[in-house]
């Protein structure tokens, strides 16, 4: 059939493209998850999980940390949930959380900055390099921040608003972001390769991330790369997630079903269109709402 050609040939560009890269030393090995409507075109390991002569093959199952897409698989989509349930606004401002932002430059940010990377806010500060920083001290010191432009004026991808918006969540719930996104979502929809600091029991499944010779003086298996998610408990709204190609596609195929897979709703095709479409603030942003 001609589905069956195209899956071939689909196949067979994919793993020359893969393996060209391993063999470029691009990365040691990869997971690859393809489908076309309801058909799972590929879902398949390559390669190894790491340079080392005895690393283990990459399979379907192997669990990687999946660091930024932490914002796109629990920040956004439990924010977008908390909107429906009318726990949380786009409109309410950063003030009502933190007296601190009652200021002139800083009273009219609100959840809708954050999400759209225009609050303000730095992008990164590498708290792992400042003596004593825990969770409080952290937020303490973001809060605190001056804004580096003025807010819609421009566009600065800021891990630091997503950890506020962490924060946010977890006051607006009484329950912490781990909690809320298996809850909402990688349990009922299936996806049990999805947690953040994964227990040991999935320790042999999680490709190393880096043997860190600066900061935990250790090899990264099943520990959060990123230092400040690290610092922060594992858990953060910017990083922290490990997950796999398998989880990973079955929740995008639930947002491209239009919030609907194997008979649930998850979200109404209203507020996945609202939130991915294309935001335009500031001009010819290419951001849209947490996407």
């Amino acid at each position: 059939s001609v589905f069956k050609q195209n899956k071939e040939i689909i196949f067979s560009s994919t793993k020359k493209i893969i393996y060209n890269a391993i063999n470029d030393s691009i990365f040691p090995g990869a997971q690859v998850f393809i489908s076309i409507g309801d058909n799972i075109i590929l879902n398949e390991g390559f390669g190894q999980t790491s340079n080392e002569k005895n690393a283990k093959d990459v399979t379907r199952n192997t669990i990687y940390d999946v660091a930024s897409l932490t914002k796109i698989l629990s920040t956004t989509p439990v924010v977008m949930k908390l909107i429906k349930k009318n726990r949380l606004d786009l409109d309410f401002p950063l003030k009502d959380f933190y007296p601190s932002y009652n200021t002139e430059d800083k009273k009219n940010i609100t959840i809708r900055h954050l999400l759209t990377h225009t609050s303000g806010l730095k992008d990164h500060i590498p708290y792992h390099e400042i003596p004593n920083m825990n969770r409080e001290s952290i937020i303490e010191d973001i809060i605190n921040q001056d804004l580096e432009y003025e807010p819609d004026s421009e566009i600065l991808y800021s891990d630091l608003g997503m950890i506020l918006l962490l924060d946010i969540i977890e006051k607006v719930t009484g329950s912490k972001l781990d909690k809320l996104s298996s809850k909402y979502f990688y349990n009922p929809l299936g996806m049990h390769s999805t947690m953040f600091n994964p227990s040991k029991d999935f320790l042999d499944r999680i490709a190393p991330t880096e043997n860190d010779t600066y900061f935990r003086h250790r090899l990264l298996q099943g520990i959060v790369h990123d230092e400040n998610a690290y610092i922060l408990g594992g858990i953060s709204g910017h990083a922290g997630l490990f997950s796999n190609a398998s989880d990973i596609g079955i929740f995008c195929k639930m947002m491209l079903d239009e919030g609907y897979y194997l008979g649930t709703r998850y979200f109404d095709e209203d507020i996945i269109n609202f939130f991915t479409k294309r935001y335009n603030i500031p001009e010819n942003s290419d951001r849209a709402l947490g996407w």
